[in-house]
């Protein structure tokens, strides 16, 4: 079985024990009229000239174990605010990413930008629970779940006031995207979620198919960034954004010198 079965698995057992919590059962089907705009400034922020950025609050993967031992979201995301990120990125995954939905509060609590909650979601109980927990945006895996069940995320997440930031890693998955409305940005992530293997090149690729398919949404490069030259390397083929998270948030790194070395990135108004 391959990690991505394994994680699929747990997800199935958590959204079970999810369906058992009476106050978000009371949620299921009830949507504000009209829906709250909070995932419409997560897309503003994505938009407009220059290499926008969402940075991660990551403590640990299934392929590096844990990645920051000293890990405060708190102080993370005021350290990424104040350097210039355009939106926060939490893990909220627990028995894998060692992540939290309480991180995700606690980096809302102080951030000046958009936070989008980064989980494997394959179920909608699970975007009222991200809602309740503060997320203004949520991802959704290509990889994890059929088109049917996507675009019905996608509407409920919508509904809920909820941006969707929509990953994929092959031409295949955009294909079947093909149609799609809603409030979304597409991110290509150069991981293959099987083999976990990062290959820069998937995000150059994919771009004009996705483009010439999508060319009002903004497009975000994911996975693998650590220089200004990929950097700009994205910037030139046409992404609005980047999201970088294990190269950020090594604690080898400094990263207000990094950040302020990243002359492709724009400014963000927002700090």
């Amino acid at each position: 079985m391959t990690m991505l079965a394994t994680i699929l698995d747990e997800k199935k057992r958590e959204v079970s024990r999810l369906y058992q919590q009476p106050a978000l059962l009371a949620q299921l089907g009830v949507y504000p009229d009209p829906p709250p705009a909070q995932g419409n400034w997560f897309l503003d922020q994505l938009t407009g000239p220059g290499l926008a950025l969402i940075a991660e609050l990551k403590k640990a993967s299934p392929s590096r174990g844990v990645i920051r031992t000293s890990f405060c979201p708190e102080t993370l995301a005021k350290q990424y605010c104040a350097a210039g990120a355009h939106a926060l990125s939490v893990l909220t995954d627990e028995p894998f990413f060692q992540g939290a939905l309480a991180y995700m509060q606690q980096a809302r609590a102080v951030s000046t930008v958009p936070i989008l909650r980064k989980d494997f979601i394959i179920d909608p109980i699970q975007l009222h629970q991200a809602v309740q927990y503060g997320a203004h945006a949520v991802l959704l895996i290509a990889a994890c779940l059929t088109p049917q069940i996507m675009r019905q995320l996608v509407a409920v997440a919508n509904q809920l006031g909820l941006a969707v930031l929509i990953e994929v890693h092959a031409e295949s998955e955009v294909m079947a995207l093909q149609g799609l409305t809603g409030q979304f940005a597409i991110g290509v992530n150069n991981r293959n979620l099987t083999s976990f293997v990062v290959d820069l090149q998937t995000a150059v690729r994919l771009y004009a198919p996705i483009r010439q398919a999508f060319p009002e949404h903004p497009l975000v490069a994911e996975s693998g960034y650590t220089t200004g030259q990929e950097l700009q390397t994205i910037a030139n083929v046409g992404y609005d954004a980047v999201l970088i998270g294990e190269g950020l948030v090594d604690e080898t790194r400094d990263m207000r010198a990094w950040f302020s070395n990243q002359t492709i990135i724009k400014a963000n108004n927002e700090n």
